[in-house]
């Protein structure tokens, strides 16, 4: 095999050429992320020096998690979780090391590829979100027992996760198609298809993210100075105060759900969630009730019954469902609930540092994205997904990488040397 096909292979491996499959199988995510490390460690031929920017400050995440179970009302729990952050941890500082090693060639590469398997995966989903009801009838037809298995073929749920997939990738695609000739109108163009399918999937965390990224990115756009210096303290202040930015949400929930007509069912459950999240809190502010035990938590599978007689309906509005089903759904107040305070300033040590050197350092052109996408995953964090759901880590560890790989062209922060 000749150098340039080796190193065409490779690069592929590492780009998000496949994210037409990963929309669909979401779980393939962390597969995808094995391939990558694999790929881009064989092209690297070295490995991540210990004293990399973000090890010190990372592994205070492993240690957290560490010390929690010493108080852990599941410290089995605790102790196996943190050993997964610590896989996590040390995939993030070898994908830090291969991607400072990317050539500004190898970064043209992968743009490109990124920027069609994107458009593609754009187009696949708009198709299942318009015909995703008439697929599933002819697939239940065809082959009943796919019907058993809906939780691994349900083609109606497809778009939701694969919109918010193709969210946080957005940021790394729009960034590389506005560095080429026409490139505004196309992206403009893609925008609107996006919003298109988003709204027809009804992906709320989604929608959320989109508009808080683009937001950022135009806010650092034309506002550099004031917001490098505005969005680090803006950001951490709503993390440490979400209990209590959340509590006028919770304490008057009854009002809302008769007042907004149909309010979402499972918006309400969601604040319901965090009713409880908040009082359990309140129970161990400091330091949590340990890494990864939301499910554990006293009255966590309990069930709670709502019944509101709305205006807009025949019927009164009944929610029947569990405190804290799996996780808060809700990135911040999983934080608190599990590591307290203590476990809050270590995140916010972390985000600290992320923000000075991704964002602060760098150029506006190479900053405006990368805080959209920081805040387009802070915003479904803080609305739907858990802390420690490998698919998730491993889509914002690719999001990021392919977002780098956009920079082909710009000098390298010296912050990221």
């Amino acid at each position: 095999m000749r150098p340039a096909d080796r190193t065409t292979i490779l690069l592929l491996l590492q780009s998000m050429a496949f994210l037409p499959l990963l929309v669909f199988f979401t779980k393939g995510t962390t597969v995808m992320l094995v391939f990558t490390l694999i790929a881009g460690s064989i092209y690297a031929r070295s490995v991540p020096a210990l004293r990399s920017t973000y090890i010190g400050w990372v592994s205070l995440l492993f240690f957290a998690g560490v010390v929690s179970a010493l108080w852990s009302i599941a410290p089995t729990v605790s102790l196996e979780r943190s050993a997964k952050l610590a896989m996590f941890l040390a995939a993030l500082a070898l994908l830090i090391h291969i991607v400072d090693r990317w050539t500004d060639e190898d970064r043209r590469r992968i743009a490109a590829m990124a920027i069609w398997g994107w458009c593609i995966a754009l187009a696949a989903l708009c198709v299942i979100a318009l015909f995703g009801d008439a697929i599933a009838s002819a697939l239940g037809g065809a082959f009943p027992s796919l019907k058993e298995k809906n939780r691994l073929y349900n083609i109606e749920n497809l778009p939701n996760n694969g919109a918010v997939i193709l969210v946080l990738t957005a940021f790394p695609v729009l960034r590389g198609i506005l560095q080429r000739q026409n490139g505004k109108l196309i992206a403009v163009g893609l925008t609107l298809v996006l919003f298109l399918m988003i709204f027809l999937s009804s992906s709320a965390s989604a929608l959320l993210g989109l508009c808080l990224g683009l937001v950022l990115w135009g806010a650092c756009v034309g506002f550099p100075k004031v917001f490098k210096r505005c969005f680090g303290p803006s950001l951490f202040a709503v993390l440490l105060l979400m209990p209590l930015l959340l509590t006028p949400l919770t304490n008057n929930i009854e009002p809302l759900v008769r007042n907004v007509p149909n309010f979402p069912n499972s918006f309400t459950h969601r604040i319901l969630i965090w009713d409880f999240t908040i009082d359990r809190i309140a129970e161990k502010p400091l330091f949590g009730w340990g890494l990864e035990t939301s499910r554990t938590i006293p009255g966590g599978d309990e069930k709670r019954k709502i019944n509101y007689a709305v205006p807009w309906a025949d019927k009164p509005l009944i929610i029947w469902d569990e405190n804290l089903p799996l996780h808060p759904h809700n990135g911040a107040l999983q934080v608190w609930l599990e590591l307290g305070l203590f476990g809050m300033l270590v995140v916010v040590a972390l985000l600290r540092k992320i923000v000075r050197t991704q964002v602060v350092d760098r150029s506006v052109q190479a900053a405006g994205p990368m805080a959209g996408f920081l805040g387009a995953v802070i915003a479904v964090y803080c609305v739907a997904f858990g802390l420690m759901q490998s698919w998730w880590i491993a889509i914002m560890f690719l999001g990021w990488a392919a977002l780098r790989a956009m920079e082909y062209g710009d000098l390298p922060a010296e912050a990221d040397r």
